[in-house]
């Protein structure tokens, strides 16, 4: 996944339409704002990180917040658990990089290895 930094402008420019309702997880919130979907993460130690996630780059990011294109078109793991997950939503054949080919248990994921791509 490439992450960008860019200049942001302050949040309350860009005003949130509505919350995503999360049901089951958590230290995550989900909001639609203009510019697209608004993805902030929190950790146990109280930091944040901020994703936009949007089709077109918006000219003005939210304040500390990253752009994510969608849809994604490539993906690199970094661990064996996240083969695993994008394998099960049917989306090994964006992966296009492993951190550790060891931990490839993915017939699908292997097979692609194995011819390079």
């Amino acid at each position: 996944m490439l992450l960008l930094n860019s200049c942001a402008e302050d949040e309350t420019s860009s005003s949130v339409n509505n919350s995503i309702q999360i049901e089951y997880a958590t230290n995550f919130r989900l909001d639609s704002i203009q510019e697209g979907t608004l993805l902030t993460i929190g950790d146990k130690k109280g930091r944040t990180r901020r994703f936009l996630l949007s089709k077109d780059k918006p000219s003005n990011l939210p304040l500390g917040a990253q752009w994510i294109q969608i849809p994604v078109k490539r993906i690199l793991t970094l661990a064996g658990t996240d083969i695993g997950m994008i394998d099960r939503i049917g989306a090994s054949d964006l992966i296009c990089g492993v951190a550790d080919r060891s931990t490839v248990h993915s017939p699908e994921v292997r097979r692609r290895i194995q011819q390079g791509k």
